[in-house]
């Protein structure tokens, strides 16, 4: 059975939390693992190493140091000594050796750990690193030290009964983890820290105060599986004297393994030497996987292909792999000799593709279409739909008018409908059944229902006031009704009268939430949702594809309707928040409304910089997952998380909660992503083997050489050029 307890530690300005990080481990005989991470920064700024890649290693002691060191290491921004008795963090400048005069140097910068009442303890390095050390000080040869040999652990075995501790570097940053065998008591564990001017406990919170730096560790939280629900364990640190710290643990079952969430399964590149991005993703009944998005690589990885080569331009791409991950079963460029960018990907109940996007080539290939020319302005909508082998385009048609469109959401229904919404500027924009056929203002959204074969709308409609509307996202019930998503900046967008919000908000832009029947001739509710500042989608700060892609809609089988994006408004809309201020310059926020269109939740989600959700997935048991990107690089709300801090300027995020009409916890949050910047834009879902549990998959792009790629990805290494495309697999 496994524990995992993460405590995240920095020099200058330190913020720890407790997240878990590693899969359960089923064997009732194996050993508990409690991981203490400890993460050190700079005031500088983020000294964050690769993910995935264990930068920091240990030098055995030669001679170098002080004879008391049996291990130290070099981090940025410190160096950490391990003696038999503690291990020994020095900031800054102070670390060339610890000797006395560097201890006296030192002082209360210095940040000591020891486990009081230990047993006396072989302390041997774990795993040869391929790194030497030498020292070449002095005139004298004798002094020198070479080869001196590097570990990527070390490890301290009973220091407790049954409990080992094991140091190792992640990402360049420390951790260390007490593996608890089973009938090993975590409470027994007692670290005294010195160097510290004070050790207080606030709101179950240890704040370790010294001369240059606060550390907050925050109160631990366990969870045990018990009859295929989630039970917690109440664990929290006990102040037995002033710089004294234990564990205080509520009983559990020892026989039960604690389960850690999430568990990276599987993640994977996708990309050549151009620009790559990765925007919407689709699962098939047999759990293959489906990839569209956008490519300027002429080296981009084809398998039989439809289109072997790049037209021109940006061209969009479309990519099966296996259900497992480690098969590309075809990918193929599509598009003309101009710029496509494919925004969405359906399945229909056979498993044929549907992609939608825009395009601005005149010959961008069409089949059996509706209309078959480039009607012009900048960008038409393209709907193209694939057999799922990809051996074969069913139909593939322009839609647009004489001014510029744009495709955002894509949904289909078990007849094989298409559902398409975007913007549009065009007054020609082809029309059918139109609930407001005329374009209201400079430019209005569309909502348009294709027939299964791709030859007629069934209906089209402009939605919209007298300023601008964007067309975001549409998701469908059972009887095919629509319930579509965007932005507005117009005071007289339409709103039924039972509206949640019937005014403007304020500011640039304010979300709506329109709900259309099945045949597009009536408008069955509609909404603002906003506050006085921008409830709207991201500037393209993060170099990606999908910057107007930030708000999504889902519904779940009670017509409840969920929505997420981003906002500034310090007055949004909230109910029953999990996080009830705007922390940053913009956060991401997760709104539910039940199916009389009632608000029932609403709540920011994000730290104190830029957080932008772009992707919302809810399972059956109502529980929602929902991913984007963040430059809070160290508070962004984590838990169980893998990653406990930001590598880049923006970092990826996903995390899953519970919604109720009153609230509910957070399951997990976490960043993913390497040293640049990373964003994830789409989530799809399936249900693992034998389990409720849900397994995740997430699309999105990365400009990080080092993103947490698995061992078994297709594409192990980055592509090059600005980004690659990424595609993960995430489970409990």
């Amino acid at each position: 059975m496994k524990r995992m307890i993460h405590r995240y530690l920095q020099t200058v300005l330190v913020s720890v939390v407790i997240a878990a990080a590693a899969a359960s481990c089923r064997s009732r005989t194996a050993p508990t693992k409690v991981a203490t991470a400890n993460v050190l920064k700079r005031a500088s700024g983020s000294i964050l190493e690769p993910v995935g890649r264990p930068t920091l290693s240990f030098e055995e002691n030669r001679g170098q140091t002080d004879s008391s060191v049996k291990f130290l290491a070099r981090g940025p921004g410190y160096h950490l000594y391990l003696t038999a008795k503690e291990a020994v963090v020095v900031p800054g400048a102070l670390y060339s050796t610890l000797n006395s005069i560097d201890q006296a140097r030192a002082g209360s910068s210095a940040v000591r750990m020891e486990f009081i009442g230990a047993s006396p303890s072989d302390v041997e390095g774990v795993g040869t690193s391929a790194t030497q050390s030498h020292y070449f000080i002095g005139r004298n040869p004798d002094a020198w030290r070479t080869n001196v040999p590097n570990y990527s652990k070390v490890r301290y075995a009973n220091v407790y009964p049954g409990i080992d501790v094991i140091y190792y570097g992640w990402r360049n940053q420390l951790e260390y983890d007490l593996l608890i065998s089973p009938g090993a008591d975590l409470g027994s564990v007692r670290l005294a820290i010195k160097g510290a001017e004070q050790v207080s406990l606030i709101d179950d919170s240890l704040i370790i105060r010294t001369a240059v730096s606060t550390i907050r560790q925050a109160k631990p939280t366990v969870y045990q599986e018990v009859n295929g629900k989630k039970k917690p364990i109440d664990a929290q640190y006990v102040l037995k004297e002033k710089d004294l710290v234990g564990f205080q643990v509520a009983t559990y079952d020892r026989a039960l393994p604690i389960i850690i969430d999430p568990v990276l399964e599987y993640a994977s590149y996708l990309g050549g030497t151009g620009d790559d991005v990765g925007n919407s993703i689709a699962l098939d009944s047999e759990g293959n996987i489906y990839m569209t998005g956008r490519t300027t690589s002429d080296d981009f990885p084809v398998v039989n292909a439809l289109q072997p080569q790049r037209a021109g331009g940006r061209d969009a791409y479309l990519t099966k792999l296996s259900s497992d991950g480690s098969t590309v079963l075809f990918s193929t460029y599509f598009g003309g000799v101009l710029d496509e960018n494919p925004l969405n990907i359906k399945l229909d109940e056979s498993n044929n593709v549907y992609v939608l996007g825009h395009t601005a080539s005149t010959d961008y290939p069409v089949v059996k279409p509706f209309q078959s020319t480039y009607a012009g302005g900048a960008f038409d909508v393209f709907l193209t739909k694939f057999s799922s082998d990809g051996s074969n385009i069913l139909f593939s048609t322009y839609l647009g008018g004489s001014d510029v469109e744009q495709a955002r959401g894509l949904a289909v229904d078990s007849a094989g409908h298409a559902y398409l919404t975007g913007n549009t500027s065009s007054s020609d924009f082809p029309i059918e059944n139109a609930l407001q056929p005329v374009l209201h203002g400079e430019r209005d959204a569309f909502v348009a229902k294709f027939s299964p074969d791709g030859s007629r709308l069934v209906y089209s409609t402009y939605l919209g006031g007298s300023l601008l509307q964007n067309g975001q996202s549409i998701a469908l019930d059972a009887i095919g009704n629509a319930y579509v998503t965007g932005v507005t900046s117009s005071t007289d967008f339409p709103v039924t009268a039972d509206a949640f919000q019937p005014t403007y908000g304020g500011g640039l832009w304010d979300v709506f939430v329109s709900k259309i029947d099945a045949h597009g001739s009536r408008l069955l509710y509609s909404t603002y949702l906003g506050g006085s500042g921008d409830d709207d989608f991201a500037p393209n700060t993060i170099a990606t594809s999908a910057a107007n892609h930030a708000h999504r809609i889902a519904v779940d089988l009670d017509n409840n309707i969920y929505l997420t994006g981003d906002t500034n408004s310090p007055d949004f809309p909230l109910k029953n928040a999990l996080q009830r201020r705007l922390r940053g310059d913009r956060d991401a926020f997760v709104t539910k409304f039940n199916s009389r269109g009632e608000l029932a939740y609403s709540s920011y989600f994000g730290g104190s910089n830029f957080d932008t959700a772009r992707a919302i997935a809810v399972d059956v048991a109502g529980n929602i997952y929902i991913a984007g990107s963040t430059s809070s690089s160290s508070d962004f709300p984590t838990l169980y998380s893998m990653q406990p801090f930001g590598g880049g300027t923006y970092d990826g995020f996903l995390a899953k909660m519970t919604i109720t009409d009153t609230g509910g916890p957070l399951f997990f949050s976490t960043y993913i992503g390497g040293s640049q910047n990373d964003g994830l834009w789409e989530i799809q879902l399936r249900s693992a083997a034998g389990s409720s549990e849900q397994k995740v998959y997430v699309i999105g792009e990365t400009a990080s050489n080092d993103f947490p790629v698995t061992g078994d990805a297709i594409q192990p290494q980055y592509g090059g050029g600005p980004s690659d495309a990424v595609i993960l697999r995430l489970a409990p």
